[in-house]
């Protein structure tokens, strides 16, 4: 059994195709081919055009899995994300770890060291700087602290996780998809974990009205998303995003486990 590193794709603007190489380059120039990683790469309505330069970027790279959806709509981010999860599932991998297409890794046996944990989800920490990202050594004193919500952009967890809560819910389109995994991860007692690796997110390529370089989402959509995730926990409208999980720990009890979450 290995590690997955599982990347939705997208095709949304001109950055996307630089940003998914730079993020692959990491991937094999920090030793990930040779420290037991597979890389699954999911893509959803890219074009031919942008497919067949993925394909010919690829030839210098170890076997990359690629799942391809062409229809005249995108799947959400979930829906996306999940197809490799699952195929990462069914291929024995040990830990599956999401990725945004927008980022940069340490050195591989570096992120073995931290994110790998058993029975636990573990969350990189997110700047925009690779230098730092390339400095980091597995001499340095990474930490890890128990989160009740983290950003998902980056995160690795265990087989076991899968076996007791499932993969993202789908109903999620983009965005809070990773609270929702983290209130489901506490509600079957497993360790949400915020460790000080650090993992580069091209955060300046974002805005409050633009859709991001990975197709991610925009503020409008976060605020759909936002809906969904207090109407499944039957959250109070004045509770905030920053305070939701922490509301639904504190009063759902052991009847909520009991629950299709």
């Amino acid at each position: 059994m290995t590690n997955f590193l599982c990347v939705p794709v997208a095709d949304t603007n001109d950055k996307c195709l630089p940003l998914l190489t730079r993020l692959l380059d990491s991937i094999r120039d920090q030793g990930y081919y040779d420290n037991g990683f597979q890389v699954i790469l999911a893509f959803d309505n890219c074009s031919k055009k942008f497919l067949g330069q993925v394909e010919k970027y690829l030839e210098t790279h170890p076997t990359v899995i690629g799942l391809n959806h062409q229809s005249d709509k995108n799947l959400n981010y979930t829906k996306n994300i999940n197809r490799a999860f699952r195929v990462a599932y069914e291929l024995e991998a040990k830990y599956i770890t999401a990725l945004n297409q927008d980022c940069i890794l340490p050195d591989a046996k570096v992120f073995k060291s931290v994110m790998e944990r058993d029975e636990a989800i573990v969350f990189a920490a997110q700047v925009d700087d690779p230098e730092a990202v390339a400095a980091q050594t597995i001499d340095y004193a990474f930490s890890l602290t128990p989160t009740q919500r983290a950003s998902g952009f980056c995160y690795t967890m265990h087989r076991s996780v899968v076996d007791k809560i499932g993969f993202l819910d789908e109903r999620f389109p983009a965005g809070c998809d990773d609270d929702d995994l983290c209130i489901r991860a506490h509600l079957r007692d497993i360790k949400c974990l915020q460790s000080t690796l650090q993992v580069n997110h091209e955060l300046k390529t974002r805005t409050n009205e633009e859709i991001s370089t990975t197709g991610a989402y925009t503020n409008s959509s976060l605020g759909l998303a936002l809906k969904i995730l207090k109407r499944k926990y039957s959250v109070p409208d004045q509770i905030t995003h920053d305070q939701l999980a922490g509301w639904v720990l504190d009063n759902y009890t052991w009847i909520a486990q009991l629950k299709e979450l």
